[in-house]
């Protein structure tokens, strides 16, 4: 991540960054794409196949020409998917909790912490696999989610994002200068 962040305010300051773990998403999308690739590669041929079938010319050039589509199809998919990695960041500040990615474009998320009404996580077999508590962090409000996906120590990004919303929230409803030295509430028990 670069240094001169200009989307930060003047006394944000950053508390974690990171990048979602490689494997699991290239081996996802490369998956997927392969999958929608060799679909095609089947219909495809049938569609060929047929048309040769009704037509008087039987060359094979049909079918050597959708090969060579599929080829290139699925080698861009592995450069987009590779230059897409180096494109997704992450970010927690003292203030809110920043997604960005995209290759040509960048797609920004802001979610405040004061808005955040849920942290939820996500463990997949690829990130079981891949291990070091690798997981997906959604972080929802009641009009947007924030998607963290396959971070290394998700469960620590987590205990994170909950303090820091927790604070926040705290310092938003109960100001320093207003909070009082006991809280006798804290110390009452349920009574049936």
């Amino acid at each position: 991540m670069k240094k001169n962040n200009t989307f930060l305010d003047q006394n944000e300051k950053i508390i974690w960054q990171g990048k979602e773990r490689f494997f699991p998403r290239f081996f996802l999308f490369i998956f997927y794409k392969f999958l929608i690739a060799f679909i095609i590669f089947i219909f495809g041929g049938i569609f060929l196949i047929f048309i040769s079938l009704a037509s008087s010319d039987k060359s094979i050039n049909n079918f050597s020409s959708l090969l060579l589509f599929l080829i290139i199809f699925v080698v861009g998919y592995i450069i987009y998917a590779i230059t897409l990695h180096n494109s997704v960041n992450y970010l927690i500040t003292n203030k809110r909790a920043i997604g960005w990615r995209g290759v040509i474009k960048r797609n920004f998320k802001f979610m405040d912490f004061d808005k955040i009404q849920n942290i939820d996580i996500k463990i997949s077999f690829l990130d079981r696999v891949i291990g070091n508590n690798t997981g997906s962090i959604m972080i929802m409000s009641t009009n947007q989610t924030l998607h963290f996906r396959h971070i290394i120590n998700s469960f620590e990004v987590v205990k994170i994002l909950k303090n820091t919303s927790y604070n926040i929230k705290t310092d938003i409803n109960f100001p320093n200068a207003f909070r009082p030295k006991t809280n006798p509430g804290y110390n009452t028990e349920y009574k049936p």
